[in-house]
């Protein structure tokens, strides 16, 4: 008897590990890396000018100031371009972005639902279902490296603080 019961939380447990890594599986293949595209051009050149490039300092872009003016992004991004080159830099930010929003993403649900299966279907909503919006110019978990998908995590863990600290506390 002991020995079916060890079997079914083995049984259990393998279960749960395999829903968790077809979720991330299906994160990873419905918000594949794009590489250095879209605004991630931007964040790029922002990030190479900061590093001491005196060519992009004379580009009109930079002339009369920036989205960079207003972010502390460059200043993460920056360094892990010089230590790791803007290729793989461009890829480590992504891969903790999207992990970042990801993890955000399961803590934001797993407060707001109860029942386990509307846990993952709400999770799988939000992976599955189309993230464009504004035409499809915009979408959310993006494919490429911008301040926004971490914007993205930190506004879904405000929320979830938010609605824990209830209307009249303040933190």
């Amino acid at each position: 008897m002991r020995a079916n019961s060890t079997e079914e939380i083995l049984t259990a447990r393998w279960r749960i590990i395999l829903q968790w890594l077809a979720l991330i599986a299906l994160v990873l293949l419905l918000r594949p890396f794009q590489g250095i595209y879209h605004d991630a051009n931007l964040y790029a050149v922002q990030a190479l000018r900061s590093l001491g490039n005196d060519a992009l300092g004379r580009d009109l872009y930079f002339s009369y100031g920036n989205q960079d003016d207003f972010s502390v992004f460059t200043l993460i991004y920056a360094p892990l371009i010089q230590a790791l080159g803007l290729a793989w830099a461009n890829m480590v930010a992504y891969g903790i972005g999207l992990f970042f929003w990801f993890c955000a993403l399961v803590v934001f649900v797993h407060v707001f639902f109860e029942d386990r299966k509307a846990r993952i279907l709400a999770l799988l909503g939000a992976v599955a279902l189309s993230p464009a919006y504004a035409s499809a110019f915009f979408s959310y978990g993006e494919g490429f490296v911008t301040p926004r998908v971490f914007a993205e995590g930190m506004g879904l863990l405000s929320c979830l603080t938010s609605a824990l600290m209830g209307p009249n506390r303040a933190i």
